[in-house]
């Protein structure tokens, strides 16, 4: 059941005549979800809005969040809400080079414009815990590392370390 009184707190305008005269109630909505063989239709409880004005019967933001979380709990995935919270206290490019993850992926995550898929959702899930925070931490950064990654699609190697991996590579002999 809704908080009626959060309701008439956070009213919102009609979108027909723009008068916030509204009453509110629930409905009941089925939301498809898939395409063919795979659609299936989710039930949920919305909240609704009556303009006293003009008449109009319409839903807001609120609604459309609740249709989204609906589809991610059938999908066994992260809702916005639960992705943001993965992401802690980084920004989302501060994540975003951390997990290697796209900037742009973690912000449609974030605003529903998107749906993660499963492997990107577990990734977030185990990104929720600052353990695995710190453990990547540690093999991103690689102090001490032969190689040192630098967040591109080719790894760093020092002048050292080339004629090192030379030298090595001259004494290598193939034995068929």
């Amino acid at each position: 059941m809704l908080n009626n009184d959060f309701l008439v707190d956070n009213l919102p305008q009609c979108p027909n005549c723009l008068s916030r005269d509204l009453s509110s109630y629930e409905v009941i909505e089925e939301v498809m979800h898939g395409n063919d063989a795979n659609l299936i239709k989710l039930s949920v409880s919305i909240p609704a809005f009556n303009c006293k004005c003009c008449g109009m019967d319409f839903t807001d933001e609120r609604a459309e969040d609740i249709r989204h979380e609906a589809i991610c709990r059938h999908l066994n995935v992260m809702p916005p809400r639960e992705v943001r919270a993965a992401r802690g206290n980084f920004s989302q490019q501060e994540f975003a080079d951390l997990t290697r993850l796209g900037r742009a992926s973690i912000a449609r995550w974030e605003t529903g414009t998107l749906i993660q898929n499963a492997s990107n959702d577990s990734y977030l899930y185990l990104m929720s815990f600052a353990d695995n925070v710190e453990r990547l931490r540690e093999r991103v950064n690689l102090p001490n590392s032969s190689v040192v990654t630098n967040f591109g699609r080719f790894r760093k190697i020092t002048p050292a370390q080339q004629d090192q991996l030379r030298a090595e590579s001259e004494v290598f002999d193939l034995f068929i």
